[in-house]
């Protein structure tokens, strides 16, 4: 992707037109890229960029909704900072 790929106008993409790309189940790395952050799945190419690490987190909140998965957020230097699971949808 190149620069300002993933992005729409005034901000970032949207979690409802990034979704129906991502695999149903898969662990999702949001890394910092030079002066953005990218959203990656596994060791792919990143699947969209962020202009903020905060509002990238806000974004990945919803996409990560229902999916079966798991957020692993890196830090500014790259450092893992925390790690979040996505149990999916409960099946009643």
């Amino acid at each position: 992707m190149g620069p300002g790929a993933g992005k729409q106008r005034g901000g970032t993409i949207r979690a409802g037109r990034i979704t129906e790309h991502l695999p149903a189940m898969t662990n999702y790395n949001l890394l910092p890229h030079g002066d953005h952050w990218n959203l990656t799945a596994g060791d792919s190419v990143a699947l969209c960029a962020f202009e903020t690490k905060s509002e990238a987190l806000a974004t990945c909140t919803q996409i990560m909704f229902g999916r079966i998965g798991s957020l692993t957020i890196h830090q500014a230097d790259g450092t893992i900072q925390e790690k979040r699971s996505y149990p999916g949808a409960f099946m009643g």
